[in-house]
């Protein structure tokens, strides 16, 4: 079935039924086994971020590794202060993503080709519940995962969305001690919910995230 309009983007994003699902705690369990697992070794992360680099079509540009590097430097130094995520810092983050000094949320429609992004009329709405669903909800492996999947498919900047809901994923993974997404290639990470796309499961979302977590942790420990 084909998605037609934004409630249907609006009602995938708000499907919490996979928190029941076994195989969901199954991955859960394995990403918690590899965190143990990776606890006792002294590992480089080197390979993981090489890795994160070369399965990223837009990180391959030098010129967006720089805000990349900016842009980590900034997550670490807010995990420090423990600063709260929130809609400030989402922007700057994608302010040092796309090395545009002021950034606010787009004022028209995105498309992909001939895929559309949720509706610019329905974005602030949804950002509100956005965090009141995620955001603001305890810490926890199943909030990084959802925090990527709303923000990729909210996309609420003219630029750089992919590259914003990756490194924020990453801050809220880090801040707990998990390792960072790393997906196996750029089309893995397209969890997305678009106009004209096929209609998404959430639970299958979560699981490309969730493997994503399973994978930097086989990276880092082979």
């Amino acid at each position: 079935m084909e998605i037609t309009n934004s409630q249907q983007i609006l009602t995938y994003l708000n499907d919490f039924s996979y928190r029941d699902s076994k195989y969901i705690q199954e991955l859960i369990q394995e990403i918690e086994k590899l965190r143990a697992e990776l606890s006792q070794k002294t590992v480089s992360m080197v390979k993981l971020s090489h890795y994160r680099i070369i399965t990223s079509n837009t990180l391959k540009r030098k010129e967006n590794l720089i805000g990349w590097d900016k842009a980590n430097q900034r997550v670490f130094q807010s995990i420090a202060n423990i600063q709260k995520i929130n809609k400030e810092e989402v922007s700057m983050l994608n302010s040092l993503l796309t090395q545009v000094e002021s950034v606010e949320f787009r004022d028209d429609e995105i498309y992909s080709g001939p895929l559309q992004y949720l509706h610019r009329s329905e974005l602030d709405s949804a950002w509100t519940a956005f965090e009141k669903e995620v955001i603001d909800t305890p810490h926890s492996i199943l909030r990084s995962c959802e925090l990527y999947i709303w923000l990729v498919t909210l996309h609420p900047f003219s630029n750089g969305n992919g590259r914003t809901a990756r490194i924020v994923a990453d801050w809220s993974l880090l801040e707990q001690s998990y390792l960072p997404l790393c997906f196996d290639s750029s089309v893995s990470s397209h969890v997305a919910a678009t106009i004209g796309s096929d209609e998404r499961r959430k639970e299958q979302s979560i699981t490309k995230t969730l493997n994503a977590i399973i994978r930097a942790y086989k990276i880092s420990l082979s």
